[in-house]
């Protein structure tokens, strides 16, 4: 019989929209790191006025009489991280991201009203909303980042946003450096709650390019009951190459990492449609990626 012959029988069709994700970091509200003497695991890096902070039942509050801000450190900055924060109460404050680098800062604020405005060195973009939010999610990705507004139904869509520092920042010896944080303001009597701050690497939102990490001979790799495989995570623009694990006799997918690509120059590249084999003869690691980041070219690798 030839291959053309052969039925296939579809198991199940699946788009794995935003739905997997692999943690890279949170900010826990277990305990009340506020009012303690122990260590500060997010310190303040900028304090307006004297507004009123607080942790309890896993919330973080933050409330003025007069009103004011607070800033503090999150972590690092990946180029390809999505944050996510989650309100419980929100009225007539502002909350936002603040991402700070050698190059400049970039933030991303929203009010209470479901309003967003995005400003860097270009100047600042402002969204109008539709409603008020219950949480936001941000997306960086490579050059860009996507603002979603978490509603009743479904996550919806605000703004896509292209930036040239977002680009620079791609450079290993600048995104290294740099750091995000997590910005409140209250008016009078505002006040802000949170139940969930954390970040997460995400499959995107479609896949395209599956392939199987194999060995030599073309057999796919199967470890504990898993086969493991490429696949180009989509965004709302711009693209990366993630790795995800595959359970053959269930609708099974895990998020496992994602590959990144340098050139030479320092840049990190979504580089997409990988094909990765293991040589048991050799022992090596074998590499194709199409490299769309420096022309229409293939790239190759062995480790």
């Amino acid at each position: 019989m030839e291959l053309h012959e052969i039925p296939f029988k579809r198991r199940f069709s699946v788009n794995l929209y935003r739905n997997l994700e692999l943690k890279m970091g949170e900010m826990s509200l277990y305990k009340d790191w506020v009012h303690t003497d122990r260590g500060d695991p997010y310190p303040v890096l900028e304090r307006i006025g004297s507004p009123e902070e607080s942790i309890a039942r896993n919330r973080y509050t933050v409330q003025a009489g007069q009103g004011g801000s607070v800033r503090r450190l999150l972590g690092s900055y990946f180029p390809w991280n999505s944050y996510e924060l989650r309100l419980t109460d929100f009225c007539n404050a502002s909350a936002g991201l603040v991402l700070e680098s050698a190059v400049g800062r970039f933030s991303v604020i929203f009010d209470f009203a479901g309003n967003v405005c995005v400003q860097d060195g270009e100047g600042m973009r402002q969204f109008p909303g539709s409603r008020p939010a219950k949480g936001w999610t941000v997306a960086f990705h490579g050059t860009a980042v996507s603002i979603y507004r978490q509603c009743d139904a479904a996550d919806e869509l605000v703004a896509d946003v292209g930036s040239d520092l977002l680009s620079a920042l791609r450079r290993e010896e600048l995104f290294r450096s740099a750091t995000v944080s997590l910005w409140i303001a209250v008016q009078p009597g505002g006040l802000c709650r949170l139940h969930m701050v954390r970040w997460f690497l995400s499959v995107g939102i479609s896949q395209a390019d599956l392939k199987p990490i194999r060995y030599e001979d073309g057999t796919p790799m199967l470890q504990n009951g898993r086969l493991y495989l490429t696949v180009s995570s989509r965004c709302e623009s711009g693209c990366f190459q993630s790795v995800l694990s595959w359970a053959p006799t269930a609708c099974d997918f895990r998020l496992e990492g994602a590959l990144f690509f340098d050139s030479g120059d320092g840049l990190w590249c979504p580089d997409v449609a990988s094909s990765i084999l293991y040589d048991r003869n050799s022992r090596k690691w074998l590499l194709w990626v199409c490299s769309f980041s420096h022309g229409h070219v293939l790239g190759h690798a062995e480790l």
